[in-house]
């Protein structure tokens, strides 16, 4: 259940960083007007339901872990220029910033958590496992990432570097959990019940 809840981490926090913390940052702290913050994060929303989908069919052809570790990757690496386009205080490099960060690098990790999740658990555990996994990540990473983003904003004197690091960190975990998947499902598997062939008739009459 560790693995599940770790996968789960750089799905959630990124995504309130890009669509829930990037208001009040670009608002707040920076010199966007609040329509354009919240527009973009639409547009961003927008994209991401179209390629969300597209990542699942994708991963199907490629295989989900390296789909979602590839969007992890991607997560890590846009930390930095996220918040080095929002600096810039131009309206299209704020809807730059948030497109790419929630319209393109998320959806990758978000379009193949719930399969790569559920392939984790035997079909014995799998609904317990699977649902602790999310709800439990969820709550420790999705919740508190606007306000540890918040805290650290405060704490550093609205340097944007440690909300940066803090989303490669989120990257890190997920990443790490998910490298013990693939063993964990192929124990899971072994655990599986064999299952024998069925009788041609269950009813069947006597001769």
């Amino acid at each position: 259940m560790l693995v599940a809840v770790g996968v789960k981490v750089v799905e959630t926090a990124p995504f309130y960083i890009f669509a829930t913390f990037v208001v009040s940052y670009a608002t707040g702290t920076l010199n966007y007007e609040q329509s354009s913050a919240l527009n973009a994060v639409s547009l961003g929303a927008a994209l991401s339901t179209l390629l969300i989908p597209v990542m699942g069919a994708f991963s199907d052809r490629v295989g989900r872990f390296k789909v979602y570790f590839a969007g992890a990757v991607a997560i890590a690496i846009f930390a930095f220029p996220f918040f080095m386009l929002l600096d810039l205080e131009q309206n299209w490099a704020l809807f730059a910033a948030v497109v790419i960060g929630l319209g393109i690098v998320w959806p990758p990790v978000t379009g193949t958590l719930g399969t790569l999740c559920s392939e984790i658990f035997s079909a014995r555990v799998r609904y317990t496992g699977v649902t602790l996994g999310y709800q439990i990540g969820a709550a420790l990473a999705g919740g508190t990432a606007p306000l540890i983003a918040t805290w650290l904003l405060h704490e550093f004197d609205g340097a944007w570097l440690p909300i940066a690091l803090y989303l490669v960190l989120t990257a890190i975990i997920s990443l790490t959990a998910v490298l013990f998947a693939p063993a964990i499902a192929k124990r899971e598997a072994a655990k599986e019940p064999m299952i024998s062939d069925a009788p041609a008739s269950v009813g069947g009459t006597a001769s």
